[in-house]
């Protein structure tokens, strides 16, 4: 048997699907005949709260709490102390709902200040890029939040295109051509190109929107606001990605009509 450490911000409440796939993985029977021990890693996102591991959880220590007990008191004063962050460590009870199996997890919450640590990577990411292209400061920040989201939106058609070469399904790439590469393209093509609204991919996309609209009133609901912004930018993304390609298809299929209809013009 072997230890499993899952790290996700869903180790205490279940906001979304995270949660409740892994009700499911470590509530199942061979995760659970071959794993020993399970970890849940998640960010302290609430450090006023007392209850940090839910209703059901017992803390073995937590500094916040001045609570010092457990196997591995020592190790944890230790890092607290290395790298100046906050631990709390417990372990709770993970049900699922459909199989009524509960397992016992131990859990690890690590302040905020050090998981946002690595969510800055990202920004700086995308900052760093346009600063090489010469962007102002401002300019660099004010289109990171769009930026973001505009990536998580095309992953679904970034998905489609790794799968379509996996499978062997070859397209061409007609979009903006360059004069003289790759000979001439034909109307034809070039038509099938652009035709986004005749394919499955916005209406996936729109079903990905409306999902994370309804985690976010979820969310709401259950005062839960730290995962907000993260499911706004899944949202706008995919929302964003989705309206464009089928105002693109819709305009194409009226540009279309208005040629059929149109009378030719006939010279004098």
């Amino acid at each position: 048997m072997f230890n499993a450490i899952h790290v996700t911000h869903e180790a205490v409440h279940k906001v979304g699907g995270i949660g409740t796939v892994l009700e499911g993985l470590i509530n199942s029977r061979p995760y659970r005949d071959g794993v020993g021990r399970t970890v849940l890693v998640c960010p302290m996102f609430y450090p006023e709260r007392t209850k940090r591991l839910g209703e059901d959880g017992i803390i073995e220590y937590s500094s916040l709490d001045q609570v010092y007990g457990g196997p591995y008191a020592s190790a944890f004063r230790q890092i607290e102390r290395d790298y100046n962050v906050r631990l709390a460590y417990g372990r709770r009870p993970l049900e699922d709902e459909p199989s009524a199996r509960r397992t016992v997890c131990e859990v690890l919450l690590v302040d905020l200040p050090f998981s946002v640590l690595a969510t800055l990577s990202v920004l700086m990411f995308y900052a760093i890029s346009q600063a090489e292209q010469g962007a102002s400061w401002w300019q660099r920040v004010k289109h990171l939040p769009f930026v973001m989201a505009l990536g998580i939106g095309l992953s679904v058609n970034n998905a489609r295109a790794v799968i379509e070469a996996l499978m062997g399904y070859e397209t061409g790439f007609v979009r903006t051509p360059k004069a003289g590469v790759g000979g001439p393209v034909t109307r034809k093509a070039s038509r099938g190109a652009y035709r986004a609204l005749a394919t499955f991919q916005p209406l996936v996309e729109l079903g990905l929107a409306a999902f994370m609209t309804y985690g976010i009133a979820y969310l709401v609901e259950r005062e839960v606001y730290y995962s907000i912004p993260f499911l706004v930018l899944f949202q706008v993304g995919f929302g964003y990605v989705a309206l464009t390609s089928i105002y693109e298809g819709l305009r194409g299929t009226v540009v279309r009509w208005v040629r059929v209809f149109t009378p030719a013009a006939t010279a004098e």
